[in-house]
């Protein structure tokens, strides 16, 4: 995937990479190949935000990202109700897309 938005970015294309992380030994490589202080996209979805375990790990990534990769904007494919977003939207630009199970409840319910 870095490989050919590098590739497609020498040509002037625009790329907006989607950035994952794993465990806190993936954070020397996860960000590679991306430019900083650009926009980047992240999902909430199926990442088991529910559980305080899950959660910690997701919050320590996204800071090795914020520090890493210092994005004007982060496009968020899921929910950004957690505080790590919170405590960066003065700096940083979310934008928010609900996921289709979310649009569904949201549709279902209205």
């Amino acid at each position: 995937m870095r490989a050919f938005g590098y590739w497609y970015g020498t040509f002037g294309g625009e790329v907006i990479n989607n950035v994952r992380w794993g465990t806190e030994e993936t954070f020397q490589y996860c960000f590679d190949g991306i430019p900083q202080k650009s926009i980047v996209s992240i999902g909430t979805v199926a990442s088991g935000l529910r559980k305080p375990e899950n959660r910690e790990l997701f919050e320590s990534g996204f800071a090795k990202l914020l520090e890493v990769l210092q994005p004007h904007t982060i496009i968020v494919y899921g929910s950004d109700n957690l505080p790590c977003f919170d405590s960066i939207r003065q700096k940083v630009k979310i934008v928010k897309f609900q996921s289709e199970r979310a649009l569904a409840f949201a549709e279902a319910s209205s």
